[in-house]
């Protein structure tokens, strides 16, 4: 089994959002995990420890909860984390 380093991981998030933001210029800089899961070679388990590496280390990263919880799918639920008390859902850089 393969396991990812999490400076590595946190980086491919990185790579993925950029190239997410890249396709989506007038968006609102908002990706969902569960889009960002999609594009990633990581495990949930991988990417939720590089997701909490970022929030200790990167100040302009952040990860929020859906506030319409009704809204989320199976796969929102499958790809958020618990940060904080909260299931968390969504990222964004402040690039």
């Amino acid at each position: 089994m393969r396991i990812m380093p999490t400076e590595r991981a946190a980086a491919e998030i990185r790579r993925a959002y950029g190239v997410y933001r890249a396709q989506h210029p007038e968006g609102t800089g908002w990706m969902s995990l569960a889009t960002l899961a999609d594009r990633l070679d990581l495990t949930h388990g991988e990417i939720e420890t590089a997701i909490l590496h970022l929030v200790r280390t990167d100040r302009q990263f952040t990860v929020v909860p859906e506030s319409n919880q009704k809204m989320l799918t199976v796969a929102d639920w499958d790809a958020a984390v618990w940060i904080g008390g909260q299931w968390k859902h969504w990222i964004s850089w402040d690039w």
